[in-house]
């Protein structure tokens, strides 16, 4: 089982992001495919036998799926991720390798850590001008342009493949920092 994310606009907030995620199964007969999320948690419904066939982690992961999205009935290949879910799903699988980036950077991770934006003066060709500039825990300063910004409550920015909780988020309604941000592929 793997579960791939990838990051994408989120059409409300254009200085935003959303994760879609997607789940791949793998079967020695038909090889890796596509699942939609009702698909994974029917799996939970079948005979005993059933897990058997996934290594233990998959198979708590299929039963958390299970048990967090029983309720929710779309057949979309990708889930869409945003806000409490997304954090839900970062404080649950984001401090392994389950949650695989598409793009083969590796996993995403989450340790709960709080990074801020901080402001900067930064001296152009004629002019001063005032930016932000996103200071992650251990004091390094990342500039705006590594920065994608998700969620609205609770703030989270994702730098590299690690994402934080925003300590002194924009407003909602301000898009400036988001757009000197790295946009959403």
């Amino acid at each position: 089982m793997r579960v791939l994310c990838r990051t994408q606009p989120d059409g409300e907030h254009p200085a935003r992001c959303r994760l879609g995620v997607q789940f791949l199964l793998f079967r020695s007969r038909t090889g890796e495919k596509h699942k939609t999320l009702a698909e994974v948690i029917e799996l939970t419904t079948r005979s005993a036998h059933e897990q058997e066939l996934f290594q233990p982690a998959d198979w708590e992961f299929i039963q958390w799926l299970g048990e967090t999205h029983a309720g929710r009935s779309d057949g979309d290949e990708t889930l869409v991720l945003s806000d409490l879910e997304l954090l839900q799903w970062l404080a649950r699988w984001g401090q392994g390798s389950r949650l695989e980036l598409e793009s083969g950077g590796g996993s995403l991770k989450f340790e709960g850590q709080v990074a801020e934006l901080t402001p900067h003066l930064e001296n152009g060709d004629k002019e001063l001008s005032f930016t932000h500039h996103m200071t992650l825990p251990d004091g390094t300063i990342q500039p705006l342009t590594g920065v994608q910004f998700f969620s609205a409550r609770p703030a989270l920015a994702l730098v590299g493949n690690t994402f934080y909780l925003l300590r002194n988020a924009p407003p909602p309604a301000c898009s400036n920092i988001g757009r000197a941000s790295r946009p959403c592929p």
